[in-house]
């Protein structure tokens, strides 16, 4: 459950700083050129398209713990980096460490579910695991959404470095519960 909980987690920050910039751009965006903004987005794809593979291999060794974390940081950078500066050189800055540079938590999380899951209960796994991160992703964006209107995007990007905060908890849970079956 606790690999579950940590995915799902993951992804529903996933979208933070997507949803804090969609209200931020919109002037920008109605002052873009199509072209400009495809521009944004297909860096952004190409770095990640670059990267995944690279960092899904290298999580496979043992520094998986240390990779993960490391990512952690640069999440919380591309959030610190985005409160600081709404112009379009931070928001691609953003983009490209929030989404560009995640690629050594997810592969570690998948890879340890799919080893623990039996065969004919990856389904079932799949299903559950499914459900938890639609709930987290409903809860994240909502809860984002009353702190955006109470507080303003700057506070909320803020408030939301304390999810990277619960998940390096997990993560260390993770990797303690793996020494200890590494050992057994």
């Amino acid at each position: 459950m606790l690999l579950i909980s940590s995915r799902s987690i993951y992804l529903a920050t996933a979208g933070v700083v997507g949803s804090v910039l969609i209200p931020l751009w919109a002037r920008d965006l109605a002052n873009m050129s199509e072209m400009d903004l495809s521009l944004v987005f297909a860096i952004e794809g190409v770095v990640y398209t670059i990267l995944a593979p690279i960092g899904g291999r290298i999580v496979e060794g043992s520094h998986w713990f240390l990779l993960s974390l490391i990512e952690l940081l640069i999440r919380s950078g591309a959030l610190l980096v985005l409160a600081n500066s709404f112009d379009m050189t931070g928001v691609l800055l953003a983009l490209l460490m929030d989404s560009g540079f995640a690629i050594f938590f997810m592969p570690s999380i998948d890879s340890r579910i799919s080893a623990i899951s039996e065969k004919f209960h990856r389904g079932a796994v799949w299903g559950v695991q499914q459900s938890i991160m639609t709930l987290a992703t409903m809860g994240v964006t909502y809860l984002g959404g009353l702190i955006w209107d109470a507080l303003g995007p700057t506070n909320t990007l803020y408030i939301h470095l304390t999810y990277m905060v619960v998940l390096t908890a997990m993560l260390l849970l993770l990797a303690k519960t793996d020494k200890q079956t590494s050992n057994a």
